[in-house]
């Protein structure tokens, strides 16, 4: 495609464009004059091979009408055809018409046959530049149809309101051989989307002030209007039915202005370009709108999940504080602090769910803040099982550290609740007396997490969806106090935020382990 559109590009008169400095006309004048001169010499040569070979004079006048036409088919414009006629009637009369090297003419047919000749040649001359201009102007529409074509074609597969401005300036470059900016304006209405290809002669402060006001004013600036004159670039708006988008600049070279034909053509491209943006601004709306509505069910979801699972614990709570109310001085002390323990494990599990909660909804709304700092891998391990340790009961907690610091850019608070959220998996989902290994070992650029334990393991179909969110396994037995399906997804949501990888396997010795690895650096960037 891009063969394509260079060849395109290359066969369009940038003289129909721009207009150059006072010497590209002269030269231009030049060549056509030659090109005239030339082939009015050959006429003249041929002419008088035809005089020694004994032909007619009719064929010297037909050999005149074909340089005539031949002048006006390689020349610019009517001047050169028309000045042709009158030489080559002169030429005639000179050369072929008796006397000899004379302009006068003895015969009296040779009047007639000079203004005859003249006629003919005006019309031949006429027509000929008239057909190739048309010619001429069939063509530049074809190859700016093709243009506008393949620009459109090439801001259909953008996806993104940056991927516009590239490929409008790549495209708009190429076609014209000159540098070009595109300068989109954000949702913020700030022309902070810009795309620069060629050189960047838009750095001035001329050239931004230039830029600046097209997209204000919404009329075109600099170079070759009132406003800003002295800038090196020509600036067009671009606008939709919202108003003013962006701008294109085009670069110029000293002493090259732009016609109205580009101008027309700029346009053009312009309104594909703001096409473009409203499309993708359109969409960027519709996907904002999704994700609020995605938001919305999602906490309907959780509301739904919580006002269900909150009612177990507090109900129990409710239950012990009243029964010992009631009962106080009837209770022994064993009873009393059997009712206390189950209130404050109740209490405890209410407020590990509370943590998890809030920590989504940041997530959610994009308000978590992570705040890196070297951490001790150490101090983040001993913190996260002294706080599960009065809900271990039975279980039995090992730590694997090796002897050496290992220091990790993170947030410490985040880090040590994915390392509670595991353990507290790892306490409900395995019988009594099972043991917990916590370990930690670094590898290559990176610090390797694990809580192992050695229960019944999660069950194959499980697996897939254990980080999915309120995703709760239909096996797990009555004796295991549910949550809502939130632990294992803010663990995910947290190392992922802290550009690090988790995952879930069975043991082939029997139970889970829970991996995560999170990156190395030396210092804090």
């Amino acid at each position: 495609m891009l063969n394509q559109k260079k060849i395109i590009f290359e066969d369009i008169d940038m003289r129909q464009y721009f207009r150059g400095k006072p010497i590209n006309v002269l030269l231009a004048i030049l060549k056509n004059a030659g090109v005239m001169v030339g082939i009015l010499i050959a006429a003249t040569l041929v002419s008088f091979g035809f005089r020694v070979l004994g032909f007619h004079e009719s064929n010297f006048i037909m050999m005149y009408i074909l340089g005539v036409l031949l002048i006006a088919n390689f020349t610019t414009g009517y001047l050169y055809g028309i000045l042709s006629s009158v030489l080559g009637v002169l030429i005639f009369n000179f050369f072929f018409t008796e006397p000899y090297y004379t302009l006068v003419a003895y015969s009296p047919e040779y009047p007639i046959t000079f203004v005859i000749m003249l006629i003919v040649a005006l019309i031949t001359s006429t027509i000929a530049a008239r057909a190739k201009r048309e010619s001429r102007r069939a063509e530049l529409r074809e190859k700016r149809i093709n243009i506008l074509y393949q620009i459109e074609r090439n801001l259909l597969a953008v996806k993104n309101i940056g991927q516009v401005a590239d490929v409008a300036a790549k495209d708009i470059s190429q076609l014209f051989g000159v540098s070009i900016i595109v300068c989109l304006a954000d949702i913020h209405g700030e022309l902070d989307i810009c795309h620069i290809e060629g050189n960047d002669i838009f750095d001035s402060e001329t050239e931004r002030m230039a830029r600046r006001e097209t997209y204000e004013s919404g009329i075109p600036c600099g170079a070759g209007t009132e406003l800003f004159s002295d800038s090196r670039a020509y600036f067009m708006p671009i606008s939709g039915q919202s108003g003013v988008l962006g701008v294109i600049g085009i670069g110029l070279r000293d002493g090259v202005q732009i016609i109205d034909n580009l101008k027309i053509f700029l346009e053009t491209v312009g309104a594909q370009i703001a096409m473009a943006l409203e499309r993708e601004r359109l969409y960027e709306k519709q996907q904002q709108t999704k994700t609020e509505m995605e938001r919305e069910r999602l906490r309907g979801n959780l509301l739904r999940a919580i006002s269900h699972d909150l009612r177990t614990p507090l109900t129990g709570i409710l239950g012990s504080a009243s029964t010992v109310i009631e009962n106080y001085y009837a209770l022994t002390d064993d009873v009393k602090k059997e009712f206390l323990q189950g209130i404050f494990e109740d209490a405890e599990w209410l407020n590990n769910l509370v943590d998890n909660i809030l920590s989504m909804t940041r997530f959610d709304d994009g308000t978590t803040q992570i705040s890196r700092e070297m951490e001790a891998v150490e101090e983040i391990i001993s913190e996260a099982v002294s706080r599960v340790k009065n809900r271990a009961g039975k279980h039995e907690i090992k730590i694997s550290i090796p002897d050496e610091l290992i220091m990790i850019p993170a947030d410490g608070t985040l880090i040590e609740q994915v390392v509670v959220n595991l353990l507290d998996n790892a306490i409900k989902h395995t019988p009594d007396g099972s043991g917990i290994n916590v370990s930690v070992k670094p590898e290559k650029q990176r610090v390797v997490f694990e809580v192992s334990d050695n229960g019944p393991g999660i069950p194959g179909d499980d697996l897939p969806y254990v980080f999915n969110r309120f995703y709760k396994s239909e096996k797990t037995t009555d004796t295991v106090r549910r949550g809502i399906g939130l632990g294992l997804t803010i663990c995910k949501s947290i190392i992922e935020a802290h550009g690090g990888v988790i995952s879930v396997q069975n043991k082939p010795s029997g139970g889970a382990v829970f991996r995560f690895t999170l990156p190395i650096e030396e210092q804090m960037k």
